[in-house]
C-alpha cells in the first residue's frame, strides 16, 4: 500500500486540517522537479535548487512542520491536564470508597472507567498522529533527494529530532501512568490486563451482536412468509381496515430504523466519523449491528401481533382484535422508557432531548443533528398522523362515543 494511501486511511477525521499535507506537498515537489531536472554531475555540497515552485514547496513544507508541531504540543498539554484530573479523581474514589454507597461507588467507578478509556484512545491517536506526520516528512525529503539530486533529509533529520512529535518519550510516559492508575483502580495492579481492558474494542463482542441479528432475522423471515400467506388468502374486513393505521406506526418506525443502521454501516464502511459529526459519544452509542438487531427484533413482535390478530379475524383465537396492536405500541413504550443501561439508554434519552429541541426549535438552538433529526419527521407525517388515530381509537373502544373514521382537523394542521 502507498504511503499516501495508509495516511488517508489512518487520518483522525476531526483532526483532518492539522495533519501534513502529503499529496500537495508531492505535488509541488513534482513541479518542481519538472522544471528543474537534477544534473547527475550536480555536486552534492551545492546549495538546493531555488526556483518559484520549489519556494513554495519548501514554504508549505515548512507551515505544515509548524503546525503539526503546535497541534501536538497542546493535544499533549490537553491530555496532560486530563490524566492530572483523573489522578485526582482516583485518589477522591480510594479516599472516600468507606464514605460512598455501594450503589454511588459503582457509578463513580464505571464513569472514571468511561473517562479511562477515552483519555486512552486519545492518547493513542496522539501517537499515530505523530508516527504518521513524522514518517510523511521522512518520506517527502527522501523524495525532494532522489528528484532534486540535492540532499536536504539529514538536515530535516535533524529539525525533526528537537520537536516532541517526533520522538513521543512522554506521551508513552502518560500512557504508562494512565495504565498504572487504571490498574490499581480495577484490576488489582496488574498492569497487563489493565492494557488489555483500555485497549479493547468500542463494542468487544461484534460477533455475539451479529449472531443475534442472525437469529431474529431468521425468525422474520418465516414470520413474514406466514403473514404473506395469510393476507393473500384473507378478505379484508371493515375492522382489519381500521387497526391497519395503528399497525402501521411501529412498522414505518421500524424502517426508519432498518434505514438508519443502514446509514451507520456505509459510515462505518467508509470512515466517516458521524460521532464528531452528531456530537455522540462513541463509547455510549448503539452501533450498527446493535440498530439492525434492535430493529429485527421490533420487527419479529410486530409480525406476530399481525398474525395472532388475523388469527383473530379467522376466528381461531378468541381474544379480542384490538388487543394484538395495543400490545406492540406498549412493547415500544415500555422500551422508550425503561431505564436499564443495557437497552441503549444513552441513545434513547439523545434522541427524546433531540426530539424537544426540534419542537422547541423557535426558541432553542438548533444545531445539525436536530436538522438531520427534523428532515426525517417531515418524512413521517403519515405515523404522526397515525398516532393521533390510535389515540382515538382505543378512546372509542373505551368510551364508546368517539369516532375515528377521519383525521382530526385542528390536530392534523399542527402535526403536519
Amino acid at each position: 500500500m502507498k504511503f499516501g494511501t495508509q495516511l488517508e486511511n489512518n487520518i483522525v477525521p476531526e483532526w483532518r486540517k492539522f495533519y501534513i499535507r502529503y499529496s500537495e506537498l508531492k505535488k509541488l515537489l513534482k513541479e518542481a522537479t519538472i522544471n528543474n531536472k537534477p544534473n547527475v554531475s550536480r555536486d552534492l555540497e551545492q546549495e538546493p535548487i531555488t526556483s518559484p515552485t520549489i519556494d513554495a514547496f519548501f514554504s508549505a513544507l515548512q507551515r505544515d512542520f509548524n503546525k503539526i508541531s503546535r497541534f501536538f504540543e497542546e493535544k499533549y498539554i490537553e491530555y496532560q491536564q486530563r490524566v492530572s484530573l483523573l489522578h485526582e479523581q482516583c485518589s477522591i474514589a480510594e479516599l472516600g470508597k468507606n464514605s460512598y454507597g455501594i450503589m454511588a461507588l459503582k457509578k463513580k467507578k464505571a464513569n472514571l472507567k468511561k473517562a479511562f478509556e477515552q483519555t486512552n484512545k486519545g492518547l493513542l491517536l496522539l501517537k499515530n498522529y505523530a508516527y504518521l506526520n513524522q514518517t510523511a516528512f521522512m518520506k517527502i525529503m527522501k523524495k525532494h533527494d532522489k528528484w532534486t539530486g540535492v540532499p536536504l533529509r539529514q538536515e530535516w533529520t535533524r529539525k525533526l529530532s528537537e520537536k516532541s512529535f517526533s520522538n513521543p518519550i512522554e506521551l508513552d510516559t502518560l500512557l504508562d501512568k494512565l495504565e498504572e492508575m487504571y490498574a490499581q483502580l480495577y484490576t488489582d495492579n496488574n498492569k497487563n490486563t489493565a492494557k488489555k481492558q483500555l485497549r479493547r474494542r468500542q463494542h468487544n463482542r461484534p460477533d455475539l451482536d451479529m449472531f443475534r441479528l442472525g437469529v431474529f432475522v431468521g425468525i422474520a423471515l418465516p414470520l413474514l412468509f406466514c403473514l404473506a400467506y395469510s393476507l393473500y388468502f384473507s378478505t379484508y374486513t371493515y375492522e382489519f381496515l381500521l387497526v391497519l393505521p395503528i399497525f402501521r406506526i411501529p412498522f414505518l418506525l421500524d424502517v426508519v430504523m432498518w434505514l438508519w443502521a443502514l446509514n451507520l454501516l456505509i459510515w462505518h464502511r467508509v470512515r466517516i466519523n458521524h460521532f464528531f459529526i452528531f456530537e455522540f459519544d462513541q463509547f455510549k452509542s448503539a452501533d450498527y449491528r446493535q440498530v439492525f438487531k434492535l430493529a429485527s427484533i421490533i420487527l419479529c413482535v410486530q409480525l406476530i401481533a399481525i398474525l395472532f390478530y388475523l388469527g383473530y379475524a379467522h376466528e381461531i383465537i378468541k381474544a379480542e382484535g384490538w388487543i394484538y396492536p395495543l400490545c406492540v405500541l406498549i412493547f415500544l413504550v415500555l422500551f422508550w422508557l425503561n431505564p436499564i443501561d443495557q437497552l441503549f439508554k444513552y441513545s434513547r434519552i439523545t434522541l427524546a432531548r433531540n426530539l424537544l429541541q426540534v419542537m422547541g426549535s423557535p426558541f432553542t438552538v438548533v444545531k445539525f443533528k436536530q436538522t438531520f433529526l427534523g428532515d426525517t419527521l417531515t418524512s413521517l407525517v403519515r405515523t404522526l398522523r397515525d398516532i393521533e388515530y390510535s389515540i382515538c381509537f382505543f378512546l372509542s373502544i373505551a368510551l364508546g362515543t368517539v369516532h375515528c373514521e377521519k383525521a382530526d382537523i385542528y390536530v392534523v394542521p399542527l402535526i403536519s
